[in-house]
């Protein structure tokens, strides 16, 4: 919706061939993801709070948003006030509509409640919690740990027999698949033992999935939903081919579950290595990669930017710092207002640690890797740790919270992260902009050695280019070799030919 000033419903009239605005929606909404009831009677919806401003939406789950139905003109919101809710369906007898919901506050991105509303009571007390937010984590089906739901919606298709359904999401190092009997409320995962498993489309219980893991491109998979409590014995059946990759013979990948002994509340974080599984003593590069969000997480996929990595002769070390999601709620939660010490801090043990299991990693080459808040985390561990790491690339990287909070399309981001809650009312504090400084990788600038390489997308709204503009130039006055590529693109410098030319220009260096 950039470029845009606000969101209308609009129906198609086939026979007529005439295209009329539904009328009925508050002005100071913006409505989104409608879809009619299996009766044709009304219209359900997420409408967008736009008071006191319109803040991005992207990547953040946090805008306070309701559910609601409209009918004859007639607007009417059917989830509780002050929430965040998204993504409403109905159940495939229309007699309930099931929405995500968390807190209208607080991290971009965080663990969600599934509710479930009856169609027959549109009472906005009358909700059903069919599953909590998970604080840590919860025994289910089968003694499996489950860590909450991270999904930010459903597929198109996703309910199989027996008011039954099936999402994917986030868990930890993987996305996992799950089936969730919406009458009780267990939760049964779908077995994939071989990296992630995220379902595509269900369809009178035979369910297509897609299996992936760093080292082997996607395989599609079909297989029939045994009836309830059986779920998790699926067999599944390989519709197309394991694709072999010749130059990742040698390599593996690894989990680390990884431990501070220190008095945190949270201690308990985890990385990924990929990269060969052996090789001489001290022999291999290694890059060091967290990534962004901060409230996101590395998930085993297949990557096209690990497997070109890899493909060179480097390890990667995929860093799920403490405030990734995916690994509970609390742990969510416990990085806001510890950014660029915490994160930190789990970068360097995570780095340490793999040095220590893996010999055939070269101490003396250790490289940074990161975007967004994975690029405020490279910068500020080339600046904190000065003679750790022999190299930097930083992708649209937030350098001064501070200024960011003055030009992002998500101000609300420099505030929580900062653990204070974000507000334009009344006088500016100027202890907040000073801890937001403090927190910044621009504090470090003047200590850092490693050849740096910025990487801007000139349309970027989250972190405007400005950001890595000022850092360029502050490291240049400090001595430090610094290039600066700049594309004809936005935040994630997504666009096929930009990723190939990136790509290109870090092989030939």
């Amino acid at each position: 919706m950039v470029g845009k000033k606000i969101s209308v419903i609009a129906e198609y009239h086939i026979q007529d061939d005439l295209v009329k605005i539904v009328e009925g929606i508050p002005d100071e909404v913006c409505p989104g993801q409608v879809k009619y009831s299996q009766c044709g009677q009304y219209i359900i919806g997420v409408a967008y709070s736009t008071h006191p401003r319109k803040l991005g939406l992207i990547y953040c789950t946090n805008r306070p948003s309701v559910v609601f139905k409209l009918k004859d003109g007639k607007y009417e919101t059917i989830s509780v006030k002050d929430k965040a809710c998204k993504s409403p369906i109905f159940s495939p007898d229309g007699e309930s509509i099931f929405y995500i919901q968390r807190e209208a506050k607080g991290p971009h991105m965080a663990a969600v409640a599934l509710l479930q509303q009856s169609t027959s009571n549109f009472n906005s007390n009358a909700q059903k919690t069919v599953v909590e937010i998970i604080q840590e984590e919860k025994v289910i089906e089968n003694g499996e740990k489950f860590y909450g739901l991270y999904n930010s919606g459903f597929i198109k298709r996703c309910w199989a027999s027996g008011q039954r359904l099936i999402v994917s999401t986030n868990q930890k190092n993987t996305i996992n698949s799950y089936v969730i009997d919406t009458g009780s409320g267990k939760i049964t995962r779908l077995v994939c033992d071989d990296g992630s498993l995220i379902v595509l489309d269900v369809y009178n219980d035979v369910v297509l999935a897609s299996r992936r893991n760093f080292l082997t491109p996607d395989v599609l998979l079909i297989g029939k939903l045994p009836p309830k409590g059986q779920e998790h014995t699926i067999s599944w059946k390989e519709l197309t081919s394991t694709k072999k990759i010749d130059s990742l013979d040698n390599c593996k990948y690894e989990y680390l579950d990884l431990y501070h002994n220190i008095e945190d509340n949270v201690k308990n974080f985890s990385a990924i290595y990929v990269g060969p599984s052996s090789g001489i003593d001290q022999s291999v590069p290694l890059i060091v990669y967290p990534h962004g969000g901060p409230h996101s997480a590395f998930a085993n996929n297949f990557s096209l930017d690990v497997s070109f990595n890899l493909s060179n002769g480097f390890a990667l070390l995929l860093v799920n710092y403490r405030g990734s999601i995916g690994a509970g709620d609390k742990s969510v939660n416990f990085l806001l207002g510890r950014v660029g010490t915490s994160d930190v801090s789990d970068c360097v043990l995570a780095t340490q640690k793999a040095l220590e299991k893996f010999p055939w990693l070269d101490p003396s080459k250790l490289v940074l890797c990161g975007g967004s808040h994975g690029g405020f985390l490279v910068t500020h561990l080339s600046g904190q740790y000065p003679n750790m790491f022999k190299a930097v690339v930083s992708r649209n990287p937030v350098i001064d919270i501070a200024s960011m909070s003055i030009f992002s399309d998500i101000p609300d981001w420099c505030y929580v992260e900062c653990g204070a809650e974000y507000t334009q009312n009344g006088a500016i504090d100027n202890e907040l902009l000073l801890k937001m400084r403090e927190s910044s990788p621009i504090v470090h600038a003047h200590k850092v050695k490693a050849p740096t390489m910025l990487q801007i997308g000139t349309n970027d709204l989250r972190v405007p280019p400005g950001q890595s503009l000022e850092y360029y130039h502050r490291l240049k006055a400090n001595g430090v070799k610094v290039q600066m590529h700049v594309y004809d693109d936005n935040h994630p410098i997504g666009q096929v030919k930009m990723r190939w030319i990136i790509l290109l220009i870090l092989l030939c260096g």
